[in-house]
């Protein structure tokens, strides 16, 4: 018997356009697929790169808000230590006028010199950092430094000689021109041979006494504590699911972490589950 009936002339065109056309179909459907699944990829690769994209400026925007926090920081900070050496002199201020009224009939302009020396040298503020100092204008010359006893009696090409700076020349041009005024150097102590100490200071003119009293702190101190209070406040930033700030010095030292374990440690040795360096990548 036989499985197959021989095609007859008449049908075989029937049979050849069943053949095309369910080739046809064939293909057409395998092209809808593979254009259907190159246009899923495609979706997910938008997608996959849209979100991608929105979180590298969700995290800028992050990062540039903790910059503008240290920036806004710094800048009151600056304004809170000027207004403080402000007051600070002015009390110092107010300390002399008031002895000179009280001896100026009794006592020498050197006695009394010396009683407001002696009022102003103990005096201390911000946690010890702040200290006085005077000097006279004519003889230009420190009379009182409250914090390095070393440069009283100094005159102003000695001091320069010292910090290789004319601060004493500085401050006479200054309060000649304009009665007080903001002053900063960097301070050189013969006792820390090879350190330097960036001071800022307010410094007034005293007729009276021709004196110019000054009220003086070491900006470094000040970078420090703002420091401290910075790093502080970013241990607590998180953003989104798992976003996290962390600093860490130029030298790779991790400063801030959630991870506390890792704070102190180089950003160098940092590795991924699949053992990449990422710390490395992130420190270069």
């Amino acid at each position: 018997m036989r499985l197959f009936r021989k095609i007859s002339l008449s049908s075989a065109p029937f049979y050849a356009s069943l053949v095309v056309i369910t080739s046809l179909a064939f293909f057409i459907g395998i092209f809808w697929a593979i254009n259907e699944y190159q246009a899923y990829q495609e979706s997910i690769d938008n997608i996959r790169n849209t979100y991608k994209s929105q979180y590298e400026v969700r995290v800028k925007e992050e990062l540039d808000k903790v910059v503008e926090l240290i920036d806004y920081r710094r800048r009151q900070s600056a304004l809170r230590v000027e207004l403080e050496i402000r007051e600070r002199l002015q009390a110092a201020y107010t300390i002399a006028s008031h002895n000179y009224r009280l001896y100026k009939d009794e006592s020498s302009v050197e006695e009394i010199r010396s009683m407001v020396v002696e009022l102003l040298r103990p005096m201390r503020w911000n946690n010890g950092r702040g200290y006085y100092f005077s000097g006279r204008v004519k003889e230009a010359e420190f009379e009182l430094f409250a914090d390095e006893p070393f440069f009283e009696g100094k005159s102003g090409s000695e001091f320069q000689k010292i910090v290789g700076r004319d601060v004493v020349g500085d401050i006479i041009r200054m309060i000649s021109e304009k009665e007080a005024g903001l002053y900063r150097y960097v301070l050189k102590k013969p006792a820390y041979p090879g350190r330097s100490f960036p001071k800022i200071t307010f410094v007034k003119y005293f007729p009276p006494l021709d004196w110019f009293i000054g009220a003086g702190i070491y900006s470094d101190d000040l970078e420090e504590t703002l420091k401290q209070e910075v790093l502080a406040r970013i241990q607590t930033f998180q953003f989104g699911k798992d976003g996290e700030v962390f600093c860490f010095r130029l030298d790779g030292t991790i400063l801030t972490n959630q991870n506390e374990r890792l704070v102190g440690r180089s950003i160098t040795t940092l590795v991924d589950t699949e053992g990449q360096k990422y710390g490395q990548a992130l420190y270069q």
